[in-house]
């Protein structure tokens, strides 16, 4: 038997105050609501975004959802590669040449040149990066990281155990050290 509530005067949402203080008709976020035809129901739950499984062995590491300007990109790193959603089927656009015991996965969504890139990297392996289309590569040769003139770099000083900047022959060499795990 479903249980119907009544909400006599529904407001809406309201983030600007703790949710104990929040004053009757609001509510502090609508996750699981939906509001279709003015009347407010439980949602309907979820649906599978993609049906096909991720092929290959091993288990999903992670996965990330790339919105570019003309294109949303599904990207899993599972077992020793990484495949991209094509609208169709799971392609694989890299594989790891070492078995991969790493944890912890970053995505990060850059511009080289002219190029929108996505550099995935597992501080196991070689970054590799991606264009979007094609197979993706390691991102330099690995004796260098990136051969060009480098105009900005951050970093979160409250993970990074020592940053230091070294000048030699009018080139700047940056080193960042992270904590592992």
């Amino acid at each position: 038997m479903i249980q119907e509530y009544t909400i006599e005067d529904f407001r809406g949402i309201a983030q600007d105050v703790t949710e104990n203080k929040l004053p009757p008709g609001y509510t502090a976020d609508c996750a699981n609501m939906d509001t279709e035809n003015g009347d407010l129901m439980v949602g309907r739950g979820y649906v599978k975004h993609i049906e096909t499984k991720v092929p290959g062995s091993g288990e999903i590491h992670r996965m990330y959802h790339w919105h570019t300007l003309n294109r949303n990109l599904f990207i899993v790193a599972a077992g020793d590669g990484i495949y991209a959603w094509d609208g169709e089927e799971w392609d694989l656009i890299y594989t790891y040449q070492n078995t991969i015991t790493a944890t912890k996965w970053d995505f990060v969504e850059c511009r080289l040149g002219m190029d929108d890139y996505l550099l995935i990297a597992n501080g196991q392996d070689q970054i590799v990066k991606w264009n979007g289309s094609g197979a993706a590569e390691a991102f330099g040769t690995g004796e260098f990281i990136y051969e060009s003139t480098v105009d900005s770099v951050s970093y979160n000083a409250t993970k990074a155990e020592s940053a230091t900047y070294a000048e030699a022959s009018g080139e700047g060499t940056y080193t960042l050290t992270m904590p592992s795990g």
